[in-house]
């Protein structure tokens, strides 16, 4: 028998109408794009971030964001975009690690929901679980990263890609590209979610998705955007350097600090 997955909140089923974008989405400039302009938006939102190496900046533009949404009267007019776009539109968010010129993703357990397949990368729904609310989406991305994978280590955002799902509700996925520099690996075996974590070459897995071998193997309905959004930035970005290693001092994660304590205020709750 495979043993149990570790996270409480992974064994229960988190209430249906606790994200922002469960309920009516508020009228927002975001809403009167077209998927590649918001897709486009956002990445600038999230450049200077990245250019600068500045996690701190992007985890507190974030958190502001969310905080600036909720206080927001739509007497006041459109809600600007990065606010709709952070508090109700961003609903799931991924993190593609990268250790040297490979990259992290997990087989999963199969169940009937993945007809697809059952490759994924670590991630999933933000701020659906009542004590994760005030998570903001890095942290929430950090946070699975730690559960689904069991690695510690820091995770260095290098770039950050989205994809939009198909529909008026114009759902968004967000996927933050990491370096990963190992410092624990708590893996024991397969658990109840988890099979195996495969290191994937990343010329492999970019001819996966263009011959889509591997795409067919992924999960879920939007497995093709979600995979191909990858594989444009693995093409687009410069490869790993050992110098990112050398300098992870420098470069601590507040994504993997605040997975730690969201990991352990999660449990306590539940």
């Amino acid at each position: 028998m495979p043993r149990a997955a570790t996270p409480p909140s992974k064994r229960a089923k988190a209430p249906w109408d606790t994200h922002p974008s469960r309920h009516r989405p508020p009228n927002s400039e975001f809403k009167s794009l077209e998927d590649n302009e918001i897709k486009c938006e956002l990445q600038d939102l999230y450049q200077p971030f990245l250019d600068a190496s500045d996690i701190v900046g992007m985890n507190n533009m974030e958190r502001q964001a969310e905080k600036d949404a909720r206080a927001w009267d739509e007497r006041q007019g459109l809600m600007p975009f990065h606010l709709a776009a952070i508090h109700r539109h961003i609903t799931s968010c991924f993190i593609v690690a990268r250790r040297a010129d490979k990259i992290l993703m997990l087989a999963h357990q199969e169940t009937r929901k993945d007809a697809h397949g059952k490759l994924g990368f670590p991630g999933g729904k933000a701020r659906d679980w009542p004590e994760l609310l005030n998570e903001t989406l890095w942290e929430a991305a950090c946070r699975e990263f730690v559960e689904e994978s069991e690695y510690d280590g820091a995770l260095i955002p290098w770039a950050v890609r989205f994809v939009v799902h198909p529909g008026s509700a114009k759902k968004t996925i967000s996927i933050y590209f990491c370096d990963f520099v190992e410092e624990q690996d708590s893996w024991t075996g397969p658990n109840s979610e988890i099979v195996e974590r495969l290191w994937i070459p990343q010329d492999e897995y970019i001819q996966g998705v263009d011959d889509r071998s591997l795409l067919r193997q992924m999960r879920r309905f939007v497995a093709a955007d979600l995979g191909r959004a990858v594989r444009d930035a693995l093409v687009s970005y410069p490869p790993w350097s050992k110098s990112q290693e050398d300098s992870v001092d420098d470069t601590k994660s507040v994504g993997r600090r605040s997975a730690r304590l969201m990991m352990k205020s999660t449990v306590k709750a539940i």
